[in-house]
């Protein structure tokens, strides 16, 4: 049993560091309150509870994933319901101290963590036992505190779940001490008090972990959904962080604008990858642009009223460099005999060739070329892959 508890731990340790990393570093400074009980040699009954209020500042992920050092400062007090029976006391603390938080699972809106830490329990004891008290306690001093205990902390978030500045804390600790004078009344324990704090801090800085330097932060690339660990995650030759700040395009897609050209040829040529209609204008020679859109009616040649916007994108190439020649191919899925697939892709490009005469456009700066099925993109196998398959091509060749 202890060997498949060791196990799980240090799953958790290793397994969930990664999404742990990827939560950032950040600098959280707020208020809290809450209430206090003293474990010393008073009578369990007696003893009620006091309160607690001060500041905390945690360093999220400060020393590695999953670590976060927190400073607490705070003011408490502890007494006994009733004041002048045995071992009844007050008293009032001031503690500063540094303490360590571990998170142990990966990151999300709820996170669970204990923690330990080293402080200063400085104390005023108002006895009232002075019977019992002991004739060389000291009622006013202070002594090395060790801070313990567990608590759960909630990362706000937006009705997009994305993450915002407010943090959420609930912590149960037991303050150890080196002292048995919280209470004067000695025995062979040191004193000690327990406390439960509630508080609420303020993001005010985030550190931004960047960890392939593409210039987003991985917090942002779990966001998007991009590889933390690959500059260029959709492989379209602009760096992440350039796509998400500069072009504002898509770094887990290509071609952001579907019109047939990656976002990086774009960008090279001066087009804009958020607009399709250029990107037929960002072919060089040699080069291809498939225009799937392009629409016929069922079984013929005749284009129909709505492929008539696509083909203005190559009207808009052809009208803009006059010295430009293109090759327009058609192609067919494998649906059918590949004879009349054959005659209805050359076909249909001829049909596209007539629709650019007719709009100006010198007949000899276009040839004709029939595919039919021979050249599929993606393999027949689904009417998605089928509808992909069924294009036109232009090919620059000039």
């Amino acid at each position: 049993m202890k060997r498949k508890l060791i196990i799980c731990l240090v799953g958790l340790l290793f397994g969930g560091s990664t999404l742990l990393s990827q939560s950032g570093k950040t600098i959280n400074v707020g208020i809290g309150g809450g209430l206090t009980r003293g474990v010393n040699e008073s009578i369990d009954g007696d003893r009620s509870l006091g309160y607690e209020f001060g500041v905390v500042a945690l360093f999220h992920n400060g020393l590695m994933p999953g670590l976060s050092p927190e400073l607490s400062f705070q003011v408490a007090s502890n007494s006994t319901s009733e004041l002048g029976g045995y071992s009844q006391y007050k008293t009032n603390y001031i503690s500063p101290d540094l303490r360590l938080r571990f998170y142990p699972l990966p990151s999300s809106s709820w996170m669970p963590y204990i923690t330990a830490g080293v402080g200063l329990a400085m104390y005023d004891n108002k006895s009232f036992d002075t019977l019992h008290m002991s004739p060389d306690a000291k009622l006013n001093s202070s002594a090395l505190a060790i801070p313990v205990g567990a608590g759960l902390t909630y990362f706000m978030k937006d009705d997009n779940n994305n993450p915002t500045n407010w943090v959420f804390d609930l912590g149960v600790y037991s303050h150890l001490s080196t002292t048995d004078d919280f209470n004067p009344v000695r025995d062979p324990v040191n004193d000690a008090y327990w406390d439960a704090r509630l508080s609420v801090m303020y993001k005010v800085y985030t550190f931004e972990k960047d960890s392939d330097g593409d210039g987003l932060s991985d917090l942002d690339e779990v966001t998007y959904g991009s590889d933390i660990n690959n500059p260029d995650s959709d492989g379209d030759g602009l760096l992440d962080g350039e796509e998400v700040h500069t072009y504002k395009t898509d770094p887990m897609k290509a071609d952001t604008d579907d019109g047939g050209v990656n976002d990086g040829i774009e960008v090279r040529l001066g087009g804009n990858p958020l607009d399709p209609d250029d990107d037929i204008l960002s072919i060089g020679s040699g080069q291809k642009i498939a225009l799937r859109e392009i629409e016929f009616n069922t079984g013929d040649s005749t284009i129909t009223k709505k492929s008539e916007r696509i083909l203005g994108f190559a009207l808009k190439a052809f009208q803009a460099l006059n010295d430009i020649t293109f090759e327009i191919a058609g192609h067919t899925d494998n649906v059918g005999e590949r004879d009349m697939n054959m005659r209805l892709s050359s076909g249909r490009a001829n049909a596209v060739k007539a629709w650019l005469v007719a709009k100006g456009i010198a007949e000899s700066r276009m040839t004709t070329r029939g595919a039919g099925p021979d050249e599929p993109l993606v393999p027949n196998t689904t009417p998605e892959n089928r509808q992909r398959n069924r294009r036109v091509e232009f090919k620059r060749t000039k």
